[in-house]
């Protein structure tokens, strides 16, 4: 894990790695956001995934009985 250092200085941004940018990115996205992420999601956009992800790719075979699959 990443040390939660502050990128606000301008030096420190020079320096930051992509990783570290990413982090702190991420970090400050899911804070500015955190109420909305806990929400439900509605149904209507719920159903629209389901169908959007239904088209994207065909379902994957199912696993021989007794073997492990490796992602």
């Amino acid at each position: 894990m990443l040390p939660n250092r502050s990128l606000s200085d301008p030096d420190r941004r020079e320096k930051a790695s992509d990783a570290e940018l990413l982090a702190a990115i991420t970090r400050d996205l899911r804070a500015i956001y955190s109420d909305i992420i806990r929400e439900p999601l509605p149904d209507s956009l719920a159903a629209a995934l389901r169908r959007l992800e239904s088209r994207a790719a065909p379902p994957a075979p199912a696993p021989e009985r007794g073997k492990f699959q490796v992602a």
